[in-house]
Formats: structure tokens, sequence, C-alpha cells
């Protein structure tokens, strides 16, 4: 399944966050932070993950053009 724009910015920030940590973090936190920093981003911002999200899901529906969401 593509990820959709939070997931990438999350994956990304996520990266760049324990990148630039002494290595002591928790998910929970870690998630919360970057939640808080995703809500602050300006449209501008978003637009860009939101459209890096639809060209994964393109590229994902090339590779996997029978693929169907079933939960």
């Amino acid at each position: 399944r593509p990820p959709n724009a939070f997931i990438l910015y999350r994956s990304w920030k996520s990266k760049v966050l324990t990148a630039d940590s002494d290595g002591d973090h928790r998910q929970v936190d870690l998630n919360k932070t970057i939640a808080s920093q995703w809500r602050a981003l300006s449209p501008q911002q978003r637009a860009w993950w939101v459209a890096l999200a639809k060209t994964k899901a393109h590229e994902h529906k090339m590779r996997h053009p029978d693929y169907r969401y079933r939960p």
C-alpha cells in the first residue's frame, strides 16, 4: 500500500530527529513531536508532501496494477 503524505513526512522527520539526538527517544514522544510539526506546516509545505504521496501512489499503481487494498 502506498504511503500517504503524513507517513512520508513522518518517515523523513523521524530519520532527521533520531540522527540529531543522542539515541534516547521513545516512539510515542517522537510521534507526538512529529504530529505537532505536521499540523504546524503551511499549506504550501503540506502540498509538497501531498504531491510526493501522489507520485508514490502512481509508482505503486504502475508496479502493482492489480493491487487492491483489502483490510
